[in-house]
């Protein structure tokens, strides 16, 4: 998953090129050269969404404050679970996004000041925020990222 990073910025200069080039025999091998990076990037997005039953569903979806509009923040969870999947997307594929976000502690009656574990879903990190307001940073070649989140008191 550690590669869908790259893959991304890869598809993007290759449709910039696409549509920018006027060579037709270049338009295509860059056509071409995008259906493995895409087919990767969905492969792996599919299986995280298999594994995860909050993404099997439209229901269960919440947006929350992300103080960068160009940057969408929300949630989805699976009834019955304890966890919350939260994502966070650049909107501007260009440039690097930064942003502190909040996270919902009060969907768990949590106060302010208390702690979530988090695993990155994408990288396969794990860390605990502490606190509602964290930082995130969103680059060309990570435009996204996606979390399981649950309170550290429940682990």
């Amino acid at each position: 998953m550690q590669q869908l990073a790259g893959w991304a910025s890869s598809l993007i200069t290759s449709a910039v090129t696409i549509l920018t080039d006027k060579s037709p025999y270049k338009k295509l091998a860059a056509a071409l050269a995008i259906v493995p990076v895409m087919y990767n990037i969905i492969t792996a997005l599919n299986k995280l969404r298999k594994a995860e039953p909050a993404l099997q569903s439209h229901l269960g979806l919440t947006f929350y404050n992300a103080f960068n509009d160009n940057v969408l923040y929300y949630g989805k969870t699976a009834p019955g679970h304890c966890d919350r999947i939260l994502i966070a997307v650049s909107l501007d594929p260009h440039h690097t996004q930064e942003a502190d976000f909040e996270i919902p502690l009060w969907e768990w009656d949590l106060p302010d000041d208390q702690a979530l574990e988090c695993e990155d879903l994408v990288h396969g990190a794990r860390w605990v925020w502490q606190g509602k307001i964290q930082h995130l940073r969103l680059t060309p070649d990570a435009p996204y990222a996606i979390w399981r989140v649950r309170p550290a008191r429940e682990i």
